[in-house]
């Protein structure tokens, strides 16, 4: 209850004017102390009221009752808050979409170019880390120094181990064939560089190989190659058992497993960044 409404009520009740609130000054026909005419009660409730509503009785300091409780009468202390962040569950549900997203943007972009793959893997692990997890997760707690570092470790071996995405692609889908080197172009980058480019005659057609620089062999070499049938990726000129899927997985797997070790700890571990409210006392 507002601290005026309950001073209005008490006047109104008891008919009485505080002796505190009255001054006091000399009569001089009867020779002695007298009280001066106080304000009306009705007076004084509405310069409570507006006290109240100018928030000036709010910042008065809470008195305790006969009830020995809290302000004004009685109560319980309040509990504290809950600490912000998400609950275990949507925690778990969160978690599993930053690992997701991290593996996928960091994987896919590298399979059409490997320097796109590392910017967007970046970008994308950055803004997971500052608006999902700060944010959502744990509510803009700060985080604890070693869940920062896991986090960062296994982004950055997803991102390391996206360098051989498409190695582990055409591992898995890739057809192995012959090609014949066919030329060597120069190409004008998007910042105005220049750098030589070699194309190759493939079964399915010529493409170009991923990586930039002159040609391997002489125009006209024929040379073991395992290329994407689709053309989703570029052709590498190697057999299918010298491909580099080892690196792609190793590395991917293991940045799957730091992301997930930092998961586990703040959902279900000491680092949990949600705790139920404290019981009052």
């Amino acid at each position: 209850m507002p601290i005026s409404a309950i001073l209005s009520t008490a006047l109104f009740r008891s008919g009485t004017r505080p002796l505190a609130l009255v001054p006091q000054s000399w009569s001089h026909q009867s020779g002695s102390w007298s009280h001066t005419p106080a304000l009306p009660p009705l007076t004084l409730a509405l310069a409570l009221r507006v006290l109240d509503t100018t928030g000036v009785c709010a910042r008065l300091p809470a008195t305790s009752g006969h009830g020995g409780g809290g302000a004004m009468g009685g109560g319980t202390k309040p509990s504290k808050s809950a600490v912000p962040g998400l609950g275990p569950r949507r925690a778990a549900l969160a978690w599993v979409l930053v690992v997701v997203l991290a593996a996928v943007c960091t994987f896919v972009p590298a399979l059409l170019d490997l320097g796109l793959g590392i910017v967007v893997g970046l970008l994308v692990l950055i803004t997971l880390y500052a608006w999902v997890l700060r944010r959502i997760v744990f509510g803009g707690r700060p985080i604890s120094r070693r869940n920062k570092a896991s986090y960062w470790i296994g982004g950055a071996l997803l991102v390391v181990g996206g360098m051989h995405a498409p190695d582990a692609l055409l591992a898995l889908a890739g057809a192995q064939g012959t090609a014949t080197i066919a030329y060597a172009s120069t190409e004008t980058g998007a910042h105005g560089t220049r750098y030589i480019q070699c194309w190759v005659e493939l079964p399915s057609g010529i493409e170009r190989l991923p990586r930039t620089g002159p040609c391997p062999a002489p125009v006209g070499a024929r040379r073991t190659v395992v290329y994407s049938p689709s053309g989703l990726v570029g052709p590498i000129l190697a057999s299918r058992g010298r491909l580099m899927w080892w690196w792609a997985a190793g590395f991917g797997l293991a940045g799957i497993a730091a992301l997930t070790t930092t998961a586990v700890r703040t959902v279900r571990g000491p680092d949990l960044p949600y705790r139920p409210a404290a019981p009052g006392r």
